[in-house]
Parts: C-alpha cells; structure tokens; sequence
C-alpha cells in the first residue's frame, strides 16, 4: 500500500510540478497585433505580480478566456464579478467598470483599443493583457 500511495506522489510531482509547491507560472506576455475588424481574437491573459517563496499555497485559479471583436469583449468561461479597467499607454486608467458574475458579453467604450491594457481583478488577484 505504501508503494502504491509513493508512486502516486512521485506520478503527481512529474506531471503537476507547480502544484506541487503551490506556486503558479504566468503565462507569457503576448501582444494581440492582428485587430483585425469583425473578426474575434483570444486575448492572452497574464498574472499581475508574482508569489514570494514563504506565501502560503493558494488554490490553482484558472485564467480567465476572454475574445474581442471589435469593442465587444466575450467571456468563453464563466468569471466571477470582477472590476475591468482600461488603461492607456501612459498608465492612466480611461474606463473602469464592475462585470456581474457570469457574464458571457460585455460592450466596450471603444473600438480603437490598440496599445491599451485591458485588466481584469478578480478579488485580490489582477489578470491583465496588452490589446
């Protein structure tokens, strides 16, 4: 029995390292140059900030999947009420605005968005993408 439970934490400690130490690895930065009108795009998002080695372990939470077209935003997972910011080149923040829970579509101010940084804050935790 003790084999079995051993080979089950070592299987687990190959395929699930992050998990492992509590520890979760953004996804890299990547730009969305291909705004391309009538035509959705998956916006990649990232984690704001980055865990320090003594923080407790926290949950696996998973990024929220979100495409654009034109200046509508769609939600392709389910999001809990979070606070959604625009912030221009600058750092300025030009539109904020709080989405209830489960929300699949939300409309944007604006369809020129190139160069802005679209934040989505869900509680404590900030997941932000270049558009």
């Amino acid at each position: 029995m003790k084999r079995y439970l051993l080979l089950l934490i070592m299987t687990c400690g190959i395929y699930c390292p992050n998990m492992a130490h509590g520890t979760c690895l953004p996804m890299p930065i990547v730009e969305n140059k291909d705004n391309h009108k009538g035509e959705k795009r998956t916006l990649n998002m990232t984690v704001y900030g980055k865990k320090g080695r003594h923080d407790p372990p926290r949950s696996t939470m998973y990024l929220p999947s979100l495409e654009l077209e034109g200046n509508e935003l769609y939600f392709t997972n389910y999001v809990p009420s979070c606070t959604l910011q625009l912030v221009d080149e600058t750092g300025n923040i030009f539109y904020e605005t709080i989405i209830p829970e489960g929300t699949e579509c939300w409309e944007l101010p604006t369809d020129q968005l190139a160069g802005c940084e679209l934040r989505l804050i869900i509680g404590d935790v900030c997941y932000y993408c270049i558009l």
